[in-house]
């Protein structure tokens, strides 16, 4: 029976992505998307189910309705068990094995199969997710098994805000990642030049595309409160530079070491003090090996903050009052960015480079992110950042909300998804 849909608001939605994961930067894409469709569109908590990887987490952090937030790892299983039941007819001797895991599953989630069948469109929301990071492709095998889920249902689907690639490396990854692409009626990229070639390689160019920023990069900050303590830090003199790293500039000792001759420098050559900003749980325990690899000397003028349960918009905030900010981690970037902080950004990968200067080249700003090598460059490093701290960004005109992301997910939804629904 159909329902009575006056208008989108009446809509029912599913969002899943790369959030839930304890990444404030990733929290802060769903932020903005989650803003953008309970301001702008109107359509109320009660009618979007969001699925992450830990739903506790996503519903405290989100002030979700923890009824409404799932496992994704649920929806992975879906569409797994989706796949095998396709596969069962072409290929006899799995049928037993995929009646006996469809069967497990029928039991265990019928929930999320009512959900799904009764919902109206899906988001995937942003991240760099569809790619090779290493030979297990954890990531594009996850996010495939979500496509799975949701195309099981006939859902029509919007993939937001991602990074396409590193691919082309082996041949089953690009397969997956081809499939992610082309059940999706729309696929923003974040970049104007790295996803677009990758999925040129792959084959993979979808319904359409649309090249543009981060969800995230419409993040407001300003009427953001920080703890007293950091506040105080940041206020006092001499000013401050923003310091952070990602998994690929803190893996080793050797790395941290490096790190912490960079904070060395910029307390003791460059006369400034610094605030050491994580973005994950993982990043907030390194940083502090980081600090205590410090000289004496340069500790007195290091300051941590326990960012573990910041929200981006306090993240944001932070770097907006620093005069500079390095670091790994591609949000810290963005966010330092869309608040006029010069920058440098640290590539530890090829994966994090393509991230980094996928938001800097529209900006006229590649320079500003070091390569692979150039990142362990001490002298290269510490000349870049002189570079960037002589300079004043003024950027903000470029992020005005909503994002084009979010615009064109109204538009999609308004235009394509409600007069199929009111037709049903």
């Amino acid at each position: 029976m159909a329902r009575n849909l006056r208008s989108i608001r009446d809509l029912r939605l599913v969002i899943t992505g790369s959030f839930g994961f304890s990444d404030i930067g990733d929290e802060a894409m769903l932020t903005e998307d989650l803003n953008y469709i309970r301001s702008d569109l109107g359509i109320p908590d009660a009618n979007i189910t969001l699925l992450g990887q830990d739903p506790d987490y996503v519903s405290r952090f989100h002030c979700h309705p923890r009824e409404n937030c799932l496992s994704s790892r649920r929806l992975q299983s879906h569409g797994e068990a989706a796949e095998l039941r396709g596969s069962a007819a072409k290929r006899v001797r799995n049928i037993v094995t995929s009646l006996v895991r469809l069967r497990g599953f029928a039991r265990r989630d019928q929930e999320l199969a009512r959900i799904l069948s009764s919902a109206d469109a899906a988001l995937v929301t942003g991240g760099g997710t569809i790619n090779t990071r290493d030979s297990k492709g954890y990531s594009v095998k996850r996010m495939h098994d979500m496509v799975c889920g949701i195309k099981a249902h006939g859902l029509p689907l919007f993939i937001s805000g991602q990074t396409i690639g590193p691919l082309g490396l082996h041949p089953r990854h690009d397969e997956m990642a081809a499939r992610i692409v082309h059940s999706a009626d729309v696929l923003t990229v974040r970049d104007r030049l790295y996803s677009r070639g990758y999925l040129e390689t792959i084959h993979g160019l979808p319904n359409e595309l649309l090249e543009t920023f981060d969800d995230a990069y419409t993040l407001a900050y300003e009427d953001s409160k920080l703890p007293h303590e950091t506040e105080s830090f940041l206020a006092a003199d001499p000013p401050v530079a923003a310091l952070n790293i990602t998994d690929y500039t803190s893996e080793t000792a050797g790395q941290m070491a490096y790190v912490a001759r960079i904070c060395d420098w910029l307390v003791q050559q460059d006369g400034v003090r610094v605030v050491l900003l994580s973005h994950t749980p993982l990043d907030f325990a390194r940083l502090h090996r980081i600090y205590n690899m410090c000289e004496a000397a340069t500790k007195a003028s290091v300051h941590q903050p326990d960012t573990r349960e910041w929200t981006g918009a306090q993240l944001k905030k932070a770097i907006s009052r620093c005069v500079a900010a390095i670091g790994g981690r591609y949000h810290f970037i963005v966010f330092a960015g869309t608040s006029n902080t010069p920058f440098v950004g640290m590539a530890g990968n090829h994966y994090s480079y393509i991230k980094q200067n996928g938001f800097a080249e529209p900006l006229g700003l590649s320079r500003l992110i070091l390569g692979e090598r150039e990142t362990w460059d001490f002298e290269t490093l510490t000349a870049r950042y002189r570079e960037a701290k002589a300079m004043s960004l003024d950027l903000s005109s470029r992020f005005q909300r909503p994002s084009e992301s979010m615009a064109r997910f109204g538009r999609w939804l308004s235009e394509s998804v409600l007069p199929k629904v009111r037709k049903t």
